[in-house]
């Protein structure tokens, strides 16, 4: 069966190569979004093969099943830190993970992911959780919201525009992402090409989708659903994603017994390493400037 898709997402050709696909093996994409790894997934499997396709956002489970037909494509409406739950162990045959927000949720002025168009600050990945964006800084306080905007996106002001919000929402509730940009910008000047409230953005959704969290939950499902001598392919794009990424792989690699107190594992290694972190072409990097921090991560379960 022949797929023609846009070559959208991020490291394509380097992450179905990754994934070592066999015909009629099993495989899940843990982050569907609007499905091109899903696809070229679809495009190396026989008959029998199958991908397992998982995304806590309604609107992509939507797209799927209007978009593509196809027997061999399993949908799943949930955060892929539930793939333990949702799937026996050792069923699967690879397993892939593309973190972060996908472009469509980026461009969906609607979904109040991007300062570039005033929308209602929502965030939500999964439009069925009750907490929006505009509804946590409503009652947050003050050391809440600067520790969110240091620890989820680096940010060195968040001090400076943690009380700046609250000010702000004391006078009138922050409801839209232009008001919750104007207020950045008040207190932050712009540097370079980069807007003064993209960190703010970034840390705000990551907390309300509770990204690194899920993150780290679904690594050690992902273990238990895959069948020894399958492949686990990670992408990977925030500084943090990249720490509990590479912290994952010592913790259950051979040799972790040589790592510093505190961070061995008991566990018997679980997978081996393929190869180095990769990382997007030049060429992928100016047809897609948002690929420019990716890198993509390998292992072979062991055990």
């Amino acid at each position: 069966m022949t797929y023609q898709y846009k070559h959208e997402a991020v490291m394509f050709e380097e992450t179905i190569e990754a994934l070592s696909i066999k015909s009629e093996g099993t495989y899940v994409d843990a982050t569907f979004g609007r499905g091109g790894h899903t696809r070229g997934i679809l495009g190396q499997l026989g008959q029998d093969g199958q991908v397992i396709a998982f995304d806590r956002d309604q609107t992509a489970i939507e797209y799927a099943r209007s978009e593509i037909m196809d027997h061999r494509l399993h949908l799943i409406h949930a955060n892929y830190e539930s793939i333990s739950k949702k799937m026996d162990k050792a069923s699967a045959d690879g397993v892939l993970v593309d973190c972060g927000l996908s472009s469509p949720q980026l461009d969906e002025a609607g979904r109040g992911f991007s300062f570039l168009k005033d929308a209602p600050l929502d965030m939500r990945m999964d439009q069925t959780q009750p907490l929006t964006a505009a509804g946590w800084l409503k009652n947050a306080q003050e050391e809440e919201i600067a520790n969110v905007l240091y620890l989820n996106a680096d940010e060195r002001r968040s001090r400076r525009i943690a009380k700046a919000i609250c000010e702000a929402r004391s006078q009138s509730e922050i409801l839209t992402t232009k008001q919750l940009s104007d207020v950045v910008q008040s207190v932050v000047r712009r540097e370079g090409k980069t807007h003064p409230a993209t960190k703010t953005f970034q840390a705000i959704r990551v907390f309300i989708n509770d990204e690194f969290g899920s993150l780290e939950r679904f690594l050690e499902g992902a273990l238990d659903v895959l069948k020894p001598g399958g492949r686990l392919v990670m992408i990977s794009f925030h500084s943090t994603e990249h720490k509990i990424i590479k912290r994952f792989i010592q913790m259950n690699r051979p040799g972790n017994e040589d790592l510093k107190r505190g961070l061995q594992t008991l566990a018997v290694p679980r997978v081996k390493r393929i190869g180095r972190v990769i990382k997007p072409s030049l060429q992928e990097i100016r047809f897609n400037t948002r690929s420019r921090s990716a890198q993509l991560r390998i292992v072979e379960k062991i055990a």
